[in-house]
């Protein structure tokens, strides 16, 4: 299993080792393991990395593998009415 705490802005604010994470667009997130995930199961939340509270309300966020990179989960989170936002959020993938 691989966890990721991710900041708004795309840097990794926790995470198991090897884990990697950069924002691509507003919006976009790229996580990168240390192995292959393209058969893994993937969950994503939105959640605020600090102790601060962030209203969140109305946020979609999702994934999938990212393409070309087996690697990698692509994360995009969107407002209510479809536009991209920057969100923190946290990611675990749990492999057979």
């Amino acid at each position: 299993m691989y966890v990721a705490q991710v900041n708004s802005t795309g840097t990794k604010a926790n995470g198991t080792s090897g884990v990697t994470t950069n924002r691509l667009s507003l919006g976009q997130y790229e996580v990168l393991f240390p192995r292959v995930v393209a058969g893994c199961f993937a969950q994503v939340t939105l959640g605020n990395t600090s102790k601060l509270v962030v209203d969140q309300a109305g946020v979609s966020i999702g994934t999938s593998v990212r393409f070309n990179n087996t690697k990698g989960v692509y994360v995009y989170a969107t407002d209510n009415t479809g536009s991209s936002v920057d969100v923190p959020f946290v990611i675990s993938t749990y492999c057979p």
